[in-house]
C-alpha cells in the first residue's frame, strides 16, 4: 500500500471554475517512507478568463503562489500533465488524501473538462476533519 498526498493550486475561479496552475504531491509507502516528491507547475492557459487573480491573499496578506504568475505562463497546461496525474490518483495500490480535498477533486474535475480529457476515477479521502479533531 502507498499512500499520495495532494495539494493544487488555482489562479483563478472566474466563472466558477477553478484554473488549475499547480499540482504537488508527496507519495509514501505504509511506513510513510517517501517514494516521490512531485511538484507540477503548469500554465492556467492564456487569455484574460486565465489570468492570475491579485485579489486572492492569505490572512497575511501574501499572494499563495511558490511561483510568479510569469513562472507558471510559461509552463505547460494541464493536458501535459493529465496522463501523469491520471497514473498517481488512480493507482489501485494507492490511498489518496488531501487537505480540503473536496476542493482540490472539483478543480481537477474542472480541468478535465476544460482539457476534454476523461473524468479522473479515483477516491480522495478529506485530512480536514483529523485536523479539526486534533
Amino acid at each position: 500500500m502507498k499512500m499520495l498526498f495532494f495539494d493544487l493550486e488555482c489562479s483563478n475561479c472566474f466563472g466558477g471554475k477553478g484554473k488549475v496552475c499547480e499540482f504537488g504531491a508527496v507519495l509514501v509507502d505504509k511506513n510513510f517512507k517517501i517514494i516521490k516528491e512531485i511538484a507540477f507547475p503548469m500554465s492556467p492557459g492564456q487569455g484574460k478568463a486565465n489570468r492570475f487573480d491579485n485579489g486572492f491573499h492569505d490572512e497575511e496578506g501574501y499572494l499563495k503562489w511558490a511561483y510568479d504568475p510569469d513562472y507558471y505562463l510559461q509552463c505547460d497546461e494541464f493536458d501535459h500533465f493529465y496522463d501523469q496525474i491520471k497514473k498517481l490518483v488512480e493507482d489501485e495500490e494507492t490511498l489518496v488524501f488531501g487537505y480540503a480535498v473536496n476542493n482540490d477533486v472539483i478543480y481537477l474535475n474542472d480541468s478535465t473538462e476544460r482539457y476534454h480529457l476523461p473524468t479522473l476515477n479515483y477516491t480522495a479521502y478529506d485530512l480536514l476533519p483529523i485536523v479539526e479533531q486534533y
